[in-house]
């Protein structure tokens, strides 16, 4: 397998527009549970990215999902998504919804990789 297969296949699944997906049912189903594998699916790629050490991975992933999600919701935004998103329109609550889900996988990118060097450090240390 090529060395670039993999970051490649990672960006073509970020790529899947999770957070339209997510406000389509929403907006649709009226449930907040198509949520939850908008969460499951980030977070399995932003572990994938972690433990294969392919970490620049997670930033341009997000902005393909977030471009992707726009994409969809300037093309497919039904009637009355204006006011159910309140008090954010829906391509603040895009917005929301992508800027919460980076900060989420930076935070646990920067928290694994300090991990990472401590046990580097300890290692280093014993004889």
């Amino acid at each position: 397998m090529k060395k670039w297969t993999l970051p490649v296949f990672l960006l073509l699944l970020y790529s899947l527009p999770y957070a339209f997906l997510a406000m389509y049912g929403d907006h649709a189903l009226g449930t907040m549970l198509l949520y939850a594998p908008l969460a499951i699916a980030l977070s399995l790629l932003c572990l994938t990215a972690i433990r294969k050490d392919l970490p620049w991975v997670v930033v341009p992933g997000n902005l393909g999902s977030f471009l992707s999600s726009r994409a969809f919701l300037l093309r497919y935004q039904g009637e009355g998504w204006d006011v159910y998103f309140k008090p954010f329109s829906p391509a603040g609550f895009l917005l929301l919804i992508s800027a919460i889900a980076l900060g989420a996988q930076l935070v646990w990118l920067f928290s694994e990789q300090k991990k990472k060097a401590a046990f580097s450090k300890k290692e280093r240390k014993s004889p």
